[in-house]
């Protein structure tokens, strides 16, 4: 009985040891298959592809669904030198155009922004891309890399893999940089693309914490070396017109107020002629904004140390939607007015951040825009002398 026992348990022992080695020796095939992957991708001439896009926000947890169509031509080393890229999401529609010598952002009204002497990347293909990187580790640091379970996309059997560019501990906690691709077996075409990063997001010297960030490309009709270079796919139409944006000066101290009426996201009315006999601040900007993140505590705090004493009210350009789900991430204590952006011009507050100061009689008492170490001092000054 006892020599039966010892067989089974030895015979178990084989099978694993036997699954062990099984297992070991399928890591090294699919790193070559990782490797041909990237082989495959590395040097283009051209690649095309259409694109389901998910990106999460960088100051909530929102995330922003966007559909996108790339055209991307490269010279021999990998330098983009004719890019078309095609976005539309709920917040965006418009074309990223690039000759090679000229960046143009044209707009859905057939208005176009240009930039002379400028470059484009790409954050996954060409000079300086995620792949590139990806190629150089599998030489230098092949520990970076870790196969994954096969997985399906769209009905296609894909090799899925995790490349890790950064993993370390800080005095903030873990920071990293893990990125994900799942390829076609048989053709090496890409699927899916994906990033999780966490890290310090800073502006300048300034530091707004940690933040935790998300990507998701699904590749579509994806081509490769099939673009033929044509300068005139890779400028604006001759129907375009250029964007003219007239720079306006703040309004000053003594200019009446702009009329406006707006309910807050709880429903509540505002109408800007009822701003008389009230000392109000108005906080005018955008969530996506970095200078914004950092006024949000100044404002707040302006709310804790003078009270009832003001009113203030913050006037977004996002839709009530987004800006909810950016309010459960970001505690505000003030009222919230989304699709602000038509009051915010007749600020002159065509971005972001932006204050004024209103007095009692209606009239503008104090303004200004952008962020420093210097607000909360400005605002305070400003206000004790307004509510005097």
């Amino acid at each position: 009985m006892m020599k039966k026992s010892i067989s089974i348990v030895i015979l178990t022992i084989g099978l694993i040891l036997l699954g062990f080695i099984n297992s070991y020796a399928q890591q090294p095939n699919k790193l070559d298959e990782v490797k041909a992957f990237i082989n495959n991708w590395k040097n283009l001439n051209s690649i095309s592809y259409d694109a389901d896009l998910l990106d999460k926000a960088w100051f909530s947890e929102d995330t922003l669904l966007s559909k996108n169509h790339s055209e991307i031509i490269f010279d021999t080393t990998g330098i983009i030198v004719a890019n078309k890229d095609y976005n539309i999401s709920e917040e965006f529609e418009g074309t990223l155009l690039y000759n090679g010598q000229r960046k143009t952002f044209l707009f859905n009204n057939n208005t176009y922004d240009e930039y002379k002497n400028s470059s484009v990347n790409h954050g996954i293909f060409g000079n300086g891309g995620i792949i590139d990187s990806i190629f150089y580790n599998l030489k230098n640091h092949p520990h970076k890399f870790q196969i994954l379970p096969d997985t399906i996309i769209n009905n296609v059997n894909c090799i899925y893999f995790k490349y890790i560019q950064r993993d370390e501990e800080t005095e903030e906690g873990k920071m990293y940089d893990y990125f994900y691709f799942a390829f076609d077996k048989t053709t090496y075409e890409p699927k899916l693309y994906r990033s999780i990063r966490r890290g310090q997001l800073s502006v300048k010297d300034y530091s707004m914490g940690t933040a935790n960030l998300f990507n998701e490309t699904r590749f579509k009709n994806v081509e490769k070396d099939k673009l033929i270079f044509d300068i005139k796919n890779f400028s604006p139409p001759s129907t375009a017109q250029l964007a003219v944006y007239e720079k306006k000066e703040l309004l000053g101290k003594g200019d009446e107020n702009p009329k406006w009426k707006m309910q807050d996201l709880e429903g509540n009315h505002f109408n800007s002629e009822d701003f008389k006999g009230k000392n109000t601040l108005l906080f005018l900007t955008v969530i996506d904004c970095p200078a914004n993140q950092l006024s949000i505590k100044t404002i707040n705090s302006m709310v804790d140390q003078f009270g009832e004493k003001i009113q203030v009210i913050g006037i977004y350009d996002e839709k009530d939607e987004r800006l909810k789900k950016y309010v459960q991430s970001n505690p505000l204590k003030f009222p919230i007015i989304a699709n602000g952006e038509d009051v915010k011009k007749q600020y002159h507050a065509t971005g972001s951040p932006y204050y004024y100061l209103i007095d009692k009689d209606g009239k503008i008492f104090y303004s200004n825009s952008g962020y420093s170490d210097k607000l909360d001092g400005e605002l305070i000054k400003n206000i004790e002398e307004m509510i005097k």
